[in-house]
């Protein structure tokens, strides 16, 4: 028992002296800064301080928003995003240090990706301080002087140097540096340096910083071998853009209206977007609605969009640079009014068993050009242009309106219309009751195939007269019955084969008889390869809906479809004859 125990007691001394605990991990992208505004056509190099306080970074992985990782295993841990993968606007960097246990640490930076076109800047060498800018020491017993070129210098010792700018708005500046082992300071904050600079500036360094307007210090302090000084500065100033917004909205409609604006100078940096915006409230912003008309400096027009009608709106043209965004005077527009156009409707008139003419008169178009005009009618009152309609052309003015294929003994609601681009409008309703038809006969036309031979049918009293024709187009279907004289007449056809187009008898014979109070059909059909043609008797008080025929009380006429030279048909010209 005691052999096990003390066999137990140094296996656990064993386990335990076996453990180890797991190093703490640490990870900090050193470069770029956090907030730092980098060029977009240059590759930015990841700087990250990775450690572990008992092992070794195996890996160090850095992330470009949420494009795939790049990964280093050397220290001192450097990654180069590509400059491919950068667009203007800010963009997440993230670094994951991983040691070789497994366990990992991250650190996570923004970054503001902007223009790389440089400004014109001037240097403090060109021989003399810029106005508004001036230099002291921040120690007593430091020399500041100019050599023969008026460079500025630091002479004998590690020493400081303060110049002073008043900025009148938000201010985009580079400063350019050549000399070693200094740093750049901005209302005491560490300046980023930029280890890339245009070609006219090899060997010096480039800074870029964001400055609201007021006053602002700029310092730079040497920080070790006194025979090593600043020899040279030079600086830009970029503001943002002027620009104006043209004085007078044009092109107004209901929905929509035509603005613009110009920019007169990028004050030392690119305008990247330009427009206009517009809102309901005063002093609009590129938050609100807006148009993105181009870059650059010069004029532009704008097209303003999906507004409402007779509504104030503010609109201001805008520019933006890598400053910021300006904004042009405002000035105000209102949208039309989407009024419908005005109408009358007039008493009907000819009223016969199937037909009338009504009419109206357009006094007013409204918002808009009227495009469409005319009656609709229905035997419900307040028709629509969904109910049976004419289209009797556009504009104002009087019209008339033939209205057909009523039936005999029936009220008829009637009101003219008028569309303009706002809606339809309607005039007063008027009604009319059609005749008995107890003295005529009815006709129909029926197509029994949708094909493209025949368009139209008709029937015609025996001098050529038409008393009652439709039109099919392409399409099969059946026509309402129309009141027509009892007697002899000649049914037709149109046809509209290529070289033979013209009207032609349905009939061999060319004529029927239509009796007093019966109903007909004339019939068109299709058996593949001829076109056949018959009258049917309909017998009395049918209904006027297709598929109520009775029986066959004309010869079948049949004409071959492949060859229109084999139609022996007279032409309605000669019916005559």
């Amino acid at each position: 028992m005691k052999n096990t125990l003390f066999l137990l007691g140094l296996a656990m001394i064993i386990i335990l002296g076996g453990c180890k605990k797991p190093g703490i991990v640490s990870c900090e992208i050193i470069s770029p800064r956090n907030g730092a505004e980098l060029p977009i056509n240059r590759n930015i190099t990841v700087m990250v301080d990775a450690s572990d306080s008992k092992g070794t970074i195996a890996m160090v992985t850095v992330f470009f928003d949420n494009n795939p990782g790049i990964s280093t295993t050397t220290d001192p841990f450097r990654v180069i995003i590509p400059s491919a993968l950068l667009t203007l606007g800010k963009h997440t960097i993230k670094a994951v240090a991983v040691n070789n246990e497994g366990t990992q640490e991250e650190s996570t930076i923004t970054v503001n990706i902007i223009s790389d076109e440089s400004p014109d800047f001037v240097t403090f060498a060109d021989g003399k301080i810029p106005p508004g800018w001036k230099t002291s020491t921040w120690e007593v017993d430091m020399t500041i002087g100019y050599d023969d070129n008026y460079s500025l210098k630091s002479k004998n010792h590690p020493a400081s140097v303060v110049a002073g700018k008043t900025m009148n708005a938000s201010s985009y500046v580079e400063f350019f540096t050549r000399g070693d082992n200094f740093d750049l300071y901005i209302d005491n904050e560490k300046a980023q340096a930029f280890s890339s600079v245009p070609a006219d500036k090899e060997n010096w360094t480039k800074w870029i910083y964001i400055l609201d307007g007021g006053k602002h210090e700029f310092s730079w302090e040497t920080t070790s071998d006194p025979s090593i000084y600043l020899d040279a500065i030079s600086f830009a100033v970029s503001t943002l853009p002027e620009v104006t917004t043209n004085s007078t909205v044009t092109n107004i409609t209901t929905t929509s209206a035509t603005s613009g604006g110009k920019i007169s100078d990028d004050v030392n940096s690119p305008v990247i977007s330009r427009g206009v915006c517009w809102s309901t409230s005063q002093n609009p912003t590129i938050n609100n609605s807006k148009t993105v008309d181009g870059s650059g400096t010069g004029s532009f027009t704008s097209n303003i969009t999906g507004l409402t009608t007779n509504t104030l709106y503010y609109v201001r043209a805008y520019a933006t640079n890598r400053v910021g965004t300006a904004y042009g005077e405002q000035v105000t527009f209102t949208t039309q009014s989407a009024d419908l156009p005005t109408i009358t409707t007039s008493n009907i008139t000819n009223i016969t068993s199937s037909s009338a003419t009504g009419g109206g008169n357009v006094t007013n178009s409204g918002s808009g050009s009227v495009t469409a005009r005319g009656v609709c009618w229905s035997t419900s009152q307040n028709p629509t242009i969904n109910n049976s309609k004419t289209v009797d052309g556009s504009g104002t003015g009087s019209f008339t309106s033939n209205i057909t294929g009523c039936s005999p003994n029936t009220t008829y609601y009637v009101r003219a219309y008028a569309t303009n681009s706002v809606g339809t409008a309607y005039g007063n309703q008027v009604s009319f009751t059609t005749t008995s038809s107890s003295n005529t006969a009815k006709v129909r036309f029926q197509k029994k195939k949708a094909y493209d031979y025949v368009s139209e049918m008709s029937v015609d009293n025996a001098s050529g007269g038409e008393l009652a024709s439709y039109y099919f187009g392409t399409a099969a279907g059946t026509s309402p019955y129309y009141d027509i004289p009892p007697g002899q007449h000649v049914p037709w056809y149109y046809y509209t084969y290529p070289g033979n187009s013209g009207w032609y008898h349905c009939l061999d014979n060319s004529t029927y008889n239509f009796q007093i109070g019966r109903k007909y059909s004339v019939v068109c059909d299709d058996d593949g390869s001829y076109l056949i043609f018959y009258v049917t008797d309909d017998g009395p008080g049918k209904s006027s809906e297709p598929g109520e025929q009775e029986k066959i009380v004309s010869p079948i006429t049949k004409i071959p479809k492949k060859q229109a030279s084999e139609l022996t048909e007279k032409p309605r010209a000669d019916v005559s004859n």
